[in-house]
């Protein structure tokens, strides 16, 4: 049986657990009456649905499955997003196939399912998965990448890129599933990449606190049990200023 709920800040107005939207709102006269009717979506460029809902005789337009998870599940937090799984069709917008959780997981979502476009199916790739495997044969036999390059007959970075584990991971490393792999092979913002519970020096990263300058802000505890907060990128780049016990953070 769908169960619905009213929409937060849109009187007149609720959503299913299937995924639909209703109204009670009586345009025309700019009032709510006692009669629901279904309002039919729109699809974005994407592929997902919204609807527009009046407030205050304003129009907003709001995305279907942002709609279904903040009004059960509740706001998204910080750093995550909405995913659809396990069936990753845009209008599927029933609560059991959406989730609040980092870009990561989509993206390891989409892998899973072939739904991204890896090594030769990308319309960037110069190389073939033959071709980067044979440079990683090469730089084992200490074959320098300007080397490599001329054989293969592209430029230095492109190897460079392949050797330093920034491109074709998915080669490399078929059985790594961990964020910075994945992140590494669709190319996302580092800022997607959980560090909850990693440890930078003699500090742990907690949990996500906000944002300073566009970039994200971790409480974290040092070994002596002091807490700071600090930048993630900081963190990851290895630039982390010393704590008041003498130990590094």
């Amino acid at each position: 049986m769908v169960q619905y709920k009213l929409i937060k800040d849109f009187p007149g107005y609720r959503v299913g657990d299937d995924g639909t939207v209703w109204s009670c709102w009586q345009p025309r006269k700019h009032r709510i009456t006692s009669v629901w009717r279904k309002l039919c979506p729109g699809l974005t460029q994407s592929g997902h649905q919204y609807v527009v809902l009046m407030r205050n005789r304003k129009m907003h337009t709001r995305r279907v499955h942002r709609l279904v998870l903040e009004t059960f599940v509740g706001m998204c937090p910080v750093g995550m997003e909405a995913c659809h799984a396990p069936d990753p069709t845009a209008t599927n917008n029933h609560l059991k196939n959406l989730r609040w959780d980092y870009r990561i997981e989509n993206v390891r979502d989409r892998v899973a399912m072939g739904r991204s476009a890896l090594g030769e199916r990308s319309g960037r790739a110069v190389l073939t998965e033959s071709q980067v495997t044979e440079v990683f044969r090469l730089r084992l036999q200490h074959v320098s990448m300007a080397v490599i390059a001329r054989i293969l007959k592209v430029g230095k970075s492109t190897v460079r890129a392949i050797v330093h584990n920034k491109t074709w991971i998915h080669v490399l490393r078929k059985d790594d599933e961990s964020p910075e792999a994945l992140a590494g092979i669709v190319g996302i913002r580092s800022d997607s990449v959980d560090i909850t519970n990693q440890t930078f020096g003699s500090w742990r990263a907690d949990k996500i606190v906000g944002k300073r300058g566009g970039k994200q802000l971790w409480l974290c505890t040092c070994t002596c049990g002091k807490q700071r907060e600090l930048v993630k990128g900081d963190l990851r780049r290895g630039r982390i200023p010393r704590c008041e016990c003498g130990g590094l953070t």
